[in-house]
């Protein structure tokens, strides 16, 4: 047996890692105590073993060579300095992530060196495989991990092909110490270790959470197989202070007794942002029971986790209230994403409901609720509920008035009415029936009464004229005279028009108001009589004739102008048809034909829009769509003739012009050059005894359309005999119908 090789500089570097190795032990396979002088440094060759201890001083990753320079997988276990030896897995495993501490390997090839990498504290720590040994994780830090492979050797070449097996489990545990949201973050860089049947999954996780008891109970799945990304999300859960576990592990194939499993390394994260209990919903909400207990006229804020989740919220009404609910979304949809509902105290009946549609906020009805207990329940709407879109929502609450206010309103209104009707009439009556009656009675008690009631009445006559009613009011004491010696006489009822000789100096009043109108319309001079107050004229002649004289010069004059022939009618066209959808981005030309037509050729047409920001258009009638919207192109002429003619138009976002693959690879065979989006020509060699490949392409743009050799897919295998070759041809279509072809030669060797 040759001796193990020590060297100087490889112990110093052993001590400056704090790890060391165990040399083979077959005398003491099942005791092994702390002897430092049988210690000899990792990463170091020595006498070939099936049975290997070691002891590690730093946590790291660990793998077991062979002298052909291969790895192989070995069986694990958990060396105590007692003596006692712990089995931590139950098959070969090619490579081990492990904490401080002993340990035992059992191969069935032999090795010559235990391959040691020193890690950190954001990486996994075998054994975690159980919830009692999962790896204490905080949140917003990325640990890697891995599924250990369980293949032997010479299965390599079959699990190449059809996949790694694994019965690896790893467990990790966080704690949140306040409400909040939580979504698990996943990424893997490999894709495409092995073939898998379509039903079969990736690596799956789920989260589980720990109640008072200490039970533990599976809350959601994260993640099934996805090959378009290599990072991916877990929906978005708002989960209350607690203890959570992670598990990542396989998922069984139903058609086959392996598991298949990603066995490259993975990052995983769990994203965390606190959040109030008093403001956002608190999972596990799904039930009547476990409903959220709310405040009303207050905001709160949830989201559907996945479309079977259901969110119960409770509150209660100290008395009778008005209710209604008002919902929001942080964007306008034309799904219907959320259904929002009011429910009776035993959270089945339904009191009322309202759907989240293209107004980002929405109202139910409102409904008066005696006082007691009642449920919100937010479910999907019709087209489902995405995880990453937050509802907010508010009970709102008015009192509702008492009987007792109705009474009290209807005698306040009537009166209203009545004094008003009332006033009103009085005063307009009151002037015109006086001097009907005053005459009736003055030959009765004009003999005795006149001396003594003409100087009282004089001042109130004298006071009242200095108001808007002049004429009639002056023309009193005038009446009473001219009845006097005419007491035989009935006298008629005065007209409101009524105007006496007496009282020209009102006449005088108002025919200075007609005369400048006169003026104006007529050329013909005021007879002698109508003129011969002579003050009338100049207060008002200058004032209103200069105004009106220059105003309706300018703009009769080139109207009627018999020379000038104008635009009757104006049509507009569009290079676009009506039906033809319009998209940011596109030029298109608008024209105006008008009649008579023999205007047409020197008819100046001025274009506008109504919004610059989504559509402008040049004087020549060009439209350059710079923004989804819509807008309105109004034309104009400019001839006087002051006719206009709109046209509305749609604009569409503009249709991706990408046409690229993003990821191309094979699972066998070398790809040749390297892969680049850009390049379109490419070859595959496959070694002699690698009879197939599975070719798998990645398109860059969700809404282009992958075809591999005519058929929509994301992968092809190809199997071909030594010597052959074929093509494969990638062809993805942009959205705006645009092609990029993708030629792979594959050939295999003789």
């Amino acid at each position: 047996m040759r001796k193990a090789k020590k060297k100087s500089c490889a112990v110093m570097l052993a001590i400056a890692l704090g790890v060391v190795s165990v040399v083979p032990n077959g005398a003491m396979e099942s005791k092994v105590y702390a002897d430092t002088n049988s210690y000899v440094e990792l990463n170091e060759d020595f006498d070939s073993a099936y049975t290997v201890y070691f002891e590690l001083k730093s946590p790291g990753k660990v793998r077991f060579k062979r002298e052909n320079g291969d790895y192989t997988t070995a069986k694990l276990w958990k060396v105590y300095d007692n003596g006692n030896e712990e089995s931590i897995t139950s098959g070969y495993w090619t490579d081990y992530r492990l904490g401080v501490g002993k340990y035992k390997i059992k191969t069935d090839y032999s090795i010559n060196q235990v391959e040691f990498t020193q890690e950190g504290d954001d990486c996994e720590k075998e054994w975690n495989d159980t919830l009692d040994t999962a790896n204490e994780i905080e949140v917003n830090k990325s640990y890697t991990g891995n599924l250990n492979s369980d293949c032997y050797d010479y299965y390599d070449y079959y699990h190449s092909y059809y996949g790694h097996t694994s019965s690896d489990k790893d467990y990790y545990k966080f704690q949140l110490n306040q409400p909040g949201k939580v979504q698990v973050e996943y990424y893997l860089e490999d894709l495409s270790t092995g073939y898998r049947y379509d039903n079969d999954n990736e690596n799956t996780i789920a989260v589980y959470t720990e109640d008072a008891d200490g039970n533990v109970n599976e809350i959601f799945q994260v993640l099934g197989k996805d090959t378009s990304n290599k990072t991916r999300y877990s929906s978005t859960y708002r989960l209350p202070k607690g203890t959570y576990y992670i598990l990542v592990k396989n998922a069984s194939n139903s058609d086959a007794s392996y598991y298949y499993a990603d066995v490259t390394d993975y990052q995983l994260k769990v994203n965390y942002t606190a959040e109030s209990a008093d403001a956002y919903e608190q999972e596990y909400n799904n039930t009547a029971e476990t409903a959220n207990r709310m405040d009303t006229d207050k905001v709160y804020t949830g989201n559907l986790s996945t479309s079977e989740d259901v969110d119960y919220y409770k509150f209660t009404l100290p008395d009778r209230k008005k209710v209604k609910i008002k919902t929001q979304i942080p964007r306008q949809s034309t799904d219907k994403l959320f259904t929002f509902g009011l429910y009776k105290a035993n959270a089945t009946s339904k009191i009322v409901e309202v759907k989240t549609n293209t107004n980002p906020v929405s109202y139910t009805t409102e409904k008066e609720l005696e006082a007691g207990e009642y449920y919100v329940v937010v479910k999907k709407g019709d087209t489902g509920a995405e995880s990453t879109v937050d509802y907010n929502f508010t009970v709102m609450t008015a009192p509702v008035p008492t009987p007792t206010i109705a009474p009290t309103a209807t005698p306040t209104v009537a009166p209203t009415i009545a004094p008003t009707a009332t006033p009103t009439m009085a005063p307009t009556a009151t002037p015109t029936m006086v001097p009907t009656t005053i005459p009736t009675a003055t030959p009765t008690i004009i003999p005795s009464v006149t001396p003594t009631q003409k100087p009282t009445e004089t001042p109130a006559v004298t006071a009242t004229p200095g108001k808007t009613e002049t004429p009639s009011v002056t023309a009193t004491p005038i009446i009473a005279a001219t009845v006097t010696p005419n007491p035989n006489e009935k006298p008629l009822p005065i007209p409101t028009s009524w105007v006496p000789e007496p009282t020209a100096s009102a006449v005088a009043t108002v025919k200075p108001i007609r005369t400048p109108v006169t003026t104006i319309l007529s050329t013909k001079t005021p007879t002698p009589s109508t003129a011969t107050p002579v003050i009338q004229t100049p207060e008002v002649t200058p004032t209103v004739a200069p105004i009106q004289a220059p105003t309706a010069t300018p703009e009769i004059t080139p109207t009627v102008d018999p020379d000038i022939q104008l635009i009757e009618t104006m049509y507009v066209d569009c290079e676009k048809d009506d039906d033809e959808v319009i998209r940011v981005g596109e030029k298109f030309m608008m024209y105006a034909s008008v009649e008579p037509e023999e205007l047409e050729e020197d008819a100046e047409i001025l274009w506008t829009s109504s919004d610059q920001k989504i559509a402008k258009i040049s004087e020549k009638g060009e439209v350059t769509c710079k923004k989804a919207g819509t807008v309105t192109i109004t034309a104009q002429t400019t001839d006087g003739s002051n006719i206009t003619v709109e046209k509305t138009l749609t604009i569409k976002p503009a249709l991706s012009s990408v046409n690229t693959l993003s990821k191309m690879g094979c699972n066998q065979g070398k790809l040749t050059p390297k892969f680049s989006k850009y390049r379109t020509t490419y070859s595959l060699v496959l070694g002699k005894n690698m009879s197939s490949t599975i070719i798998s392409a990645t398109k860059t743009d969700s809404k282009s359309i992958m075809k591999i050799n005519g058929k929509t897919c994301n992968k092809i295998k190809v199997s071909l005999k030594k010597g052959k070759k074929k093509t494969v041809k990638i062809v993805v279509t942009a959205q705006n119908g645009k092609k990029r072809t993708y030629k792979l030669v594959v050939k295999r060797k003789k």
